[in-house]
């Protein structure tokens, strides 16, 4: 069996897609896996290291403006769907599943055409581009949220199955997080497990992590660094971790030493949190931005959170996603405005000072996540096993 996988762009379409291949490589063994994407994608990095092959597609999206690069853009668009059936035909698959992004279009159209058996996913409370496109085409469109249903060429087609998250999400509670990261108190009968060099961070009362999506946001290092430099000075039993991304840690570490934010023991700056499940699954309160990835890994660790979504994302979907967690009484949402944005240590403190408001929260959140695993009940249709 081979499957070929596509998608890219940022991790909130990369992750979805790995987990499925990683689901479908537990059930089926044998099975062949290949992505594809863009030579300078970030996908190129986390499918490699998820230790997956990756074939390129030289494609890029169209700008937003009248722009002299959209006719290299055009031009490259026509040459990817011969660039894509080269793939298939050179890997000859069974099944292709994308995840979104401009990449996975030449090669589930030119698969649907060959009479490969196609499907996608819409991780977004609302259908992007791709996936209105390729909608009439492939055999089957999964749903994140229903409501992008009536946005589809062919709505009896798709099936809502939530979003595939990673497995690790999915297996860790708050006690064995925060021992894992050394914080807290050793849980008895594990005292082996800090093993492989890892220093304790010790006991702290909450834990705050926050992060700006994995190509980082400005807007959100902004709020990351007034709650540090106030909230975290004023409680020091609480940690704060944030990732800042590559391009915003310069400029975020060099304010935060002016402030003296740096010489604060119970703060964490990094580019970008390498375990992030297990620091979603230690975390009292996460601040961060509303992809649609984000927004199923909260639901399914189930963890309460602020939510400020991008404005500069296509039909204001993060918004979207963001009021799906928020309406359910899972997230605070909070808008990209000033008068906004400075209310986020207000709320921060109520919800970790709280226990009740924050547990009910989590609650709400949990109650958001698909009771099958999205991951596994696609991996059962790429095999074959279809209704």
């Amino acid at each position: 069996m081979r499957i070929a996988f596509t998608g890219g762009g940022t991790a909130g379409h990369v992750n979805p897609a790995i987990a499925v291949a990683d689901a479908i490589k537990r059930k089926c063994p044998d099975a062949e896996i290949l992505f594809v994407g863009t030579p300078g994608g970030m996908e190129n990095k986390l499918v490699t290291e998820a230790g997956y092959p990756i074939w390129h597609i030289d494609i890029g999206g169209l700008s937003r403006s009248l722009s002299p690069k959209n006719i290299g853009v055009l031009i490259k668009a026509a040459r990817s769907l011969s660039e894509a059936r080269r793939i298939i035909n050179k890997f000859r698959p069974d099944a292709v599943f994308g995840t979104g992004g401009y990449v996975c279009y030449p090669l589930l159209r030119e698969a649907s055409k060959m009479g490969i058996f196609t499907a996608i996913h819409e991780s977004n409370a609302v259908a992007g581009l791709a996936v209105k496109l390729l909608s009439g085409r492939v055999d089957r469109v999964y749903l994140n949220f229903d409501g992008a249903r009536k946005e589809l060429k062919a709505p009896e087609r798709a099936r809502t199955v939530g979003n595939p998250v990673r497995g690790e999400i999915l297996r860790m509670d708050r006690e064995s997080a925060r021992y894992r990261l050394g914080i807290g108190h050793p849980i008895p009968g594990h005292e082996s497990e800090f093993g492989s060099g890892r220093m304790p961070l010790g006991s702290y009362r909450h834990v705050t992590v926050s992060f700006g999506g994995s190509l980082g946001a400005e807007t959100v290092n902004k709020v990351a660094l007034r709650l540090m430099d106030s909230y975290g000075r004023t409680h020091p039993d609480t940690l704060m971790i944030h990732a800042t991304g590559k391009s915003g840690y310069p400029d975020f570490m060099s304010k935060a030493t002016e402030l003296g934010v740096t010489s604060l023991r119970n703060v964490i700056i990094n580019e970008f949190i390498y375990e992030l499940p297990l620091w979603l699954s230690a975390a009292d309160l996460v601040i961060c931005r509303a992809g649609a990835n984000t927004v199923s890994e909260l639901a399914a660790v189930g963890r309460a959170s602020i939510l400020i979504p991008s404005p500069n994302v296509t039909g204001d979907h993060q918004y979207k996603n963001a009021c799906v967690m928020g309406d359910a009484g899972g997230a605070f949402v909070v808008r990209e405005r000033e008068e906004e944005l400075a209310k986020t240590e207000q709320l921060m403190g109520s919800i970790l000072g709280d226990r009740r408001l924050r547990e009910g929260m989590e609650l709400c959140a949990t109650k958001l996540s698909p009771s099958e695993n999205a991951a596994e009940v696609i991996a059962d249709e790429m095999l074959g096993n279809r209704s």
